[in-house]
């Protein structure tokens, strides 16, 4: 009725998609098997490929390589699309599933860790050109520099709420909270900007005069790590998410594609001879037997007369399964 309440929600026998382990013990049934027709396949290939470098129709083409790059779309990337040292985008998240943020940094980003820095803590009375004391404090870092966080082109560490208690853990448990708060699932790509190539433009942008929180100070011309992070909303860092409520996506329903096969008519059953070279002549996902179990499935065969192998599968809906091969020969008439 629109009202929030404190309730969790915990999603039982959820669905998920067996995993098949690839095996090349054996080809897929609908793989090209007739090894008469790939060799004439190959060979005409290669004969009319000779003929036109005879005739001087043929041409040799320089290599050509093509290179791609990930994209998050909407991203705020200050350097362009896809223009980071690393690049996960949306379809890496889909595959992380309900997996936090701090947790896909942990697995996804090269060189993300925990580590201790320092830092000057200055006095409240201090004058300008008094030094403050070096303090170890420790951080989440990419490789060897701080990371900065930046969701939605919004930078974290400006939003003056550390707030928990005072810098430096406050920092630290500030940035775990929303590592920890953010799943796969809010969130559409992950860009890391390391090298100066990338990280030039956003310490240009939001470090500024250099960062003074409660009684610590950030240098201006520190050389950070920056993780712009691009969030399904687009809210920023003040998504909310609304209390019992549970995310789900179910597998898209899909339609099976019925397998192609030629309609003959008797004006056109002897047009073309000889052309008709399919290897895999039909397939039938859906036959239905009557009460005696008995069922007519009717094809056009291929111009080649051959011996066909015809494999049955099926089920009788009450857990019994059948199977059968056997040949069929298909003779000229």
């Amino acid at each position: 009725n629109g009202k929030s309440f404190d309730v969790g929600i915990e999603m039982l026998g959820e669905f998920n998609p067996p995993k098949w382990a690839t095996t090349n013990l054996m080809s897929p049934w609908y793989v090209n098997s007739d090894t008469v027709s790939l060799n004439n396949a190959s060979t005409k290939a290669a004969q009319q490929k000779a003929q036109a470098t005879l005739r001087g129709e043929g041409n040799m083409l320089k290599e050509v390589v093509i290179k791609d790059k990930k994209i998050v779309k909407e991203s705020h990337n200050l350097n362009g699309p896809g223009e980071a040292d690393q690049v996960f985008d949306e379809q890496d998240m889909l595959k992380a599933g309900k997996m936090t943020l701090g947790d896909l940094l942990k697995e996804k980003v090269k060189g993300f860790n925990i580590g201790p820095f320092l830092h000057v803590k200055i006095h409240k009375d201090r004058k300008e050109d008094e030094s403050g004391v070096l303090q170890k404090r420790v951080s989440y870092r990419v490789n060897e520099k701080e990371m900065r966080l930046v969701i939605d082109g919004t930078d974290v560490d400006e939003i003056d709420n550390y707030g928990i208690e005072p810098f430096p853990k406050g920092r630290f448990e500030f940035i775990k909270h929303y590592l920890d708060y953010f799943s796969a699932e809010d969130i559409k790509g992950i860009e890391v900007m390391f090298n100066s190539a990338y990280n030039t433009a956003y310490g240009n942008n939001f470090l500024g005069n250099g960062i003074i929180f409660q009684d610590f100070e950030y240098p201006a011309k520190k050389d950070w790590a920056f993780v712009e992070i691009t969030t399904r909303s687009g809210k920023g860092p003040w998504m909310m998410v609304t209390p019992g409520t549970y995310f789900y996506k179910p597998l898209p329903y899909t339609l099976p594609k019925d397998f192609y096969r030629p309609r003959y008519i008797v004006k056109n059953v002897a047009s073309a001879m000889g052309t008709d070279l399919r290897s895999t002549i039909h397939w039938a996902p859906r036959v239905a037997t009557d009460k005696d179990g008995k069922a007519i499935v009717s094809f056009f065969s291929a111009d080649k007369p051959a011996d066909y192998t015809v494999v049955l599968e099926g089920t009788d809906l009450n857990g019994g399964f059948g199977y059968s091969r056997q040949k069929i020969k298909v003779v000229k008439k």
